[in-house]
């Protein structure tokens, strides 16, 4: 019997079950083809077979699209399979000897942030933790959830920065601060110590001279700043991803002669 025929006996019938035909795979169309025909729509029991039938049909719809989501990515967001990434990410993840699924976001008492879930690559070796690098990770998390989403409440102030977080005004002959870099900003086309009369600003290069008080509690460096390790780890080898480079403990970009880490050395 044609397709069309087919319809027809269903919208007869009723017209929910054309519409459950036509969206319906191929092998499901078989399936119905043969419930549609064999349904006596005439008969006195044909409304208590076309029930039936159609139980059965919504639990193997309900079946098949389970299937299909799980193939795709879990309730958190994390791909689960190949169709979650492309080709050569899902395929440097699959080789890797381990792979966990860490939390990145914002970090406090009152955390209004619902943090992401990536997954890492554990081969990865966990990057060393200076200021700058703590800066850009907090700066990455910062771009993650707020350069397109602007109207959370934790987004209305500055984000954080190398030169928020880290950088500090000190007189030029104090002996405390002589070791520590400069702050470089750029002048007439080349790159240049940030000095006002006697001040010079430093770069503070310790991990734990980063400052989290700066910005407030709940929206300033340390709110934004990476904690664990995993997702320190996961930060730092994405930092592209949101548009920036990494950089060493004076703040230079690796491998350049460059300040601007934040903005990806343009």
């Amino acid at each position: 019997m044609s397709q069309g025929v087919i319809l027809n006996r269903v919208k007869s019938d009723d017209p929910k079950w054309m519409k459950l035909y036509i969206i319906s795979p191929p092998v499901l169309r078989d399936f119905l083809t043969i419930s549609i025909l064999s349904s006596p729509v005439e008969s006195t029991i044909s409304s208590k077979v076309t029930m039936l039938w159609k139980s059965l049909l919504v639990g193997l719809a309900l079946w098949a699209t389970a299937l299909a989501y799980l193939a795709s990515e879990d309730d958190s967001g994390v791909p689960t399979s190949e169709t979650g990434y492309d080709n050569a990410t899902f395929g440097a993840l699959d080789s890797a000897a381990n792979t966990v699924t860490v939390k990145v976001g914002c970090h406090g008492k009152n955390e209004l942030c619902t943090p992401f879930l990536k997954v890492l690559d554990t081969s990865i070796p966990d990057p060393e933790r200076y200021c700058t690098r703590e800066a850009l990770g907090a700066l990455a998390i910062w771009r993650m959830f707020c350069q397109h989403s602007k109207f959370y409440s934790f987004c209305d102030n500055r984000a954080p920065s190398i030169e928020r977080c880290c950088s500090k005004w000190v007189d030029k002959d104090d002996p405390k601060w002589k070791d520590y870099p400069p702050r470089m900003e750029r002048k007439n086309g080349k790159w240049v110590p940030t000095e006002k009369g006697d001040k010079r600003k430093i770069i503070r290069t310790k991990s734990e001279e980063y400052d989290d008080l700066v910005g407030g509690y709940f929206s300033g460096c340390g709110y934004w700043r990476p904690r664990d390790p995993g997702e320190f780890t996961w930060v730092i080898n994405h930092l592209g991803d949101y548009g920036m480079k990494d950089a060493d403990k004076n703040g230079k970009i690796i491998g350049e002669e460059k300040w601007n880490a934040e903005e990806g050395g343009k």
